[in-house]
C-alpha cells in the first residue's frame, strides 16, 4: 500500500507541475474530493465499530460491576 501511495503521490505531483495554473485549483480541489470520499465511510466505519465495542463490553454488567472492573 506504502508503494502505491507513493506511486500516487509522485504522478500526483507530475500533474501538478506540468499543469497550466488554472487547472492547478481544479486537480487540488478534485484530489481533496476523492481523498474524503475514501476518509469518511473509513471513519464512519471506526466509529462504529468503536461504539460497537463499547456497547458489548458494557451489555449485562451493572454499575457494581463495572466499578469492580475499572477499580482492580
Amino acid at each position: 500500500m506504502l508503494e502505491s501511495a507513493n506511486g500516487i503521490s509522485e504522478h500526483l505531483e507530475d500533474v501538478l507541475l506540468g499543469a497550466e495554473e488554472n487547472r492547478v485549483n481544479d486537480i487540488c480541489t478534485s484530489s481533496l474530493v476523492v481523498a474524503l470520499a475514501i476518509l469518511k465511510p473509513l471513519s464512519e466505519q471506526l466509529l462504529a465499530s468503536t461504539d460497537g465495542r463499547y456497547s458489548r463490553a458494557r451489555a449485562g454488567l451493572d454499575d457494581e460491576e463495572i466499578e469492580q472492573q475499572v477499580f482492580k
